[in-house]
């Protein structure tokens, strides 16, 4: 079997079918708009052509105090100032096709236990100093030793740099699909000066398309075009100016008001109010329907009671109905979520899970209490914001007509995701399972990086299962696609037989605009290509323009 390449000369294997096959299945970058049209953006104005030069203020959920991408696990929001302020080693066209961005290739032996990266030739950080081969080793070696990304990274054995643009990765095992993690925030290629230290991040140095000026925590962050982006002609604004307005009405307010030409949102809350305004106010409403997207999930604690007993895991998932969740509001945004991984992925297996039976939930309870000596009860652990404390309410209810007793207890969403990584908790309502290539999931499913009940780790619920774990290693140890579509429906399979995980609706993601403010969608890679045009509910600025008759047509 040949290996796996990403390379700007020959379109890796894996990629070249996953096109073909993800040309029937995914529908990529779908706008939902007033007219109901299909087009992303709004029609032409009477002076076609980009134009160079102009401010765009953006609107986000939340900012950073570090914004070095080893840091923490960063936000929608966070992920797209990340875009602008750095570059990534590989990113996705808009048909999923993995390809090298500040990378030139990243190729492997022929079992994948070594990669050599070869990095883009003559690029520079912000700060004039090279993006080189020791450059990638800093970054990589940073990840490695971040508690964020360093899980991920575990199976790499050591990192050498080879020549002036050349990195060696050496494998513990094999690991086909490594090249995926770089388009993830591990992708994101920071100057060493910024990885060293804390305030080093405060002030981020990237080779990205704009080079950050200010930051007031909080508040604001500013970044301007960078005149030596390696990128010629781009980017094509001047300025940006990321203003933080935590409360998604007051997004949306500004928006209609045009204080912000762009917004961030994705919470069903703010989507549904960003909806109702574009239909009276003129701002666009770009939603991608068919994304991967996070899935509002009920996660267990398998390691300690009551979970601990798959009895009592099956009787809250008979007693679970999503359909009814769904149609609890929203405007039609929310679709049942049918396990981690999305209904238009390619990587999706239809499982049908069974409707609601509160017979069944009934029963089970009964047997635990006979069991154990007490009745089915636990604590839910539930983040504090809007659209989370409606689903936490309506799950209590439904769970307390099997006669299952269910006490929310609400807290910040940072609070609630430290007690799930330590296991101090019964059970927790999280998005989770939001990433594109479900090899990314492998820290969080697979029980090598279990951790006990006290020590961090990301198999935040303590399951797992030997046919989890094959499959996952078989997923990283072969180069066919249809192979590794096999290996991760299986794990879907194992997933649902364990009813670890409670898994809700999937969560959309949307961008809202200003009519003038055009390409919000359509950039271009640096092989030519369109790339991934709404990705983790951000868009690239690279190429965005302002249509504003002050500003000169090119």
């Amino acid at each position: 079997m040949p290996p796996t390449r990403v390379s700007r000369s020959r379109t890796p294997n894996i990629a070249t079918t996953l096109v073909a096959i993800v040309a029937l299945s995914i529908m990529a970058g779908c706008t939902d708009s007033p007219s109901g049209s299909t087009d992303p953006e709004p029609p032409p104005s009477e002076l076609a052509g980009p134009r160079n030069g102009g401010r765009l203020v953006v609107a986000l959920a939340d900012d950073s105090a570090n914004w070095s991408p080893a840091a923490s696990p960063w936000s929608s929001s966070q992920f797209e100032v990340g875009r602008a302020i750095y570059d990534r080693l590989a990113v996705y066209s808009d048909g999923h096709e993995l390809l090298p961005e500040l990378a030139d290739s990243i190729e492997p032996n022929s079992d994948f236990t070594e990669w050599t990266i070869t990095v883009r030739d003559e690029v520079v950080f912000h700060d004039g100093s090279p993006f080189d081969a020791n450059a990638l080793k800093a970054n990589l070696e940073a990840q490695r030793a971040s508690s964020i990304t360093g899980p991920l990274l575990v199976p790499v054995r050591s990192i050498f740099v080879t020549g002036p643009r050349t990195v060696r990765v050496s494998m513990r095992s094999p690991w086909s699909t490594f090249p995926h993690l770089f388009t993830s925030q591990a992708g994101f290629m920071a100057s060493p000066s910024t990885l060293a230290t804390v305030e080093g991040g405060a002030s981020p140095v990237g080779t990205g398309p704009f080079d950050f000026q200010s930051a007031i925590a909080g508040q604001s962050l500013e970044v301007s075009k960078n005149s030596s982006y390696w990128r010629d002609g781009l980017p094509r604004l001047d300025d940006v100016s990321f203003r933080v307005l935590r409360d998604g009405t007051a997004r949306v307010e500004a928006l209609v008001a045009g204080r912000v030409d762009m917004l961030l949102a994705d919470d069903p809350v703010t989507i549904s109010a960003l909806r109702s305004v574009s239909e009276s106010s003129p701002v666009e409403l770009l939603l991608d329907s068919n994304a991967e997207a996070p899935k509002l999930t009920i996660v267990f604690n398998t390691a300690s009671p009551p979970f601990l007993d798959i009895v009592a895991r099956n009787a809250v998932a008979a007693a679970t109905d999503r359909e009814a969740m769904v149609a609890a509001g929203y405007d039609g945004l929310l679709v049942p979520a049918k396990g981690p991984v999305s209904d238009q992925s390619v990587w999706f297996i239809d499982q049908t899970y069974a409707s609601r039976d509160v017979a069944q939930a009934r029963e089970d309870a009964e047997q635990y209490q006979q069991t154990f000596g007490e009745p089915l009860a636990f604590t839910l652990k539930v983040p504090g914001e809007p659209v989370y404390l409606r689903f936490a309410g309506l799950w209590q209810q439904q769970l307390r007509e099997a006669g299952i007793a269910v006490t929310i207890e609400i807290l910040d969403q940072r609070i609630v995701r430290l007690a799930t990584a330590v296991g101090d908790f019964e059970a927790a309502m999280l998005p989770m399972f939001g990433e594109w290539h479900p090899d990314m999931y492998y820290p969080a499913l697979h029980r090598a990086q279990m951790t006990p009940p006290g020590a961090p780790g990301l198999n935040l619920a303590r399951f797992g299962t030997d046919g989890i774990d094959e499959a996952l290693d078989e997923g990283r140890a072969t180069g066919e696609l249809a192979a590794q579509v096999d290996s991760y429906r299986t794990v879907q399979s194992e997933i649902a037989g364990g009813n670890a995980y409670v898994f809700l609706v999937r969560l959309p993601q949307a961008i809202g605009a200003r009519p003038d403010v055009r390409d919000l969608t359509l950039w271009i890679t640096t092989q030519g290509q369109p790339g991934l045009g709404l990705e983790r509910g951000t868009v690239s600025l690279t190429n965005v323009w302002l249509d504003r008759p002050s500003l000169p047509a090119e």
